[in-house]
């Protein structure tokens, strides 16, 4: 699965950042910033998971803001 930059929903554009400080400044894998419209996930290769776990962070991270828009 290719993790898109950004995507549509609901009318809002909701842009996916990828860094490498979210663990370390958070202490989380990824977040909805629902206010921003942005998903915040963790680099995985720097935590030595495989890339299922990253797509799974980011499906669960799409959820929220489905969820919380409703």
């Amino acid at each position: 699965m290719d993790i898109p930059t950004e995507f549509k929903i609901f009318g809002q554009t909701i842009k996916v950042d990828i860094n490498n400080m979210l663990i370390e400044e958070e202490g989380s894998i990824g977040q909805a910033r629902m206010r921003k419209n942005l998903i915040v996930l963790q680099c995985h290769d720097r935590l030595g998971r495989p890339d299922t776990q990253l797509e799974q962070t980011y499906l669960h991270e799409v959820l929220h803001h489905v969820l919380g828009n409703l």
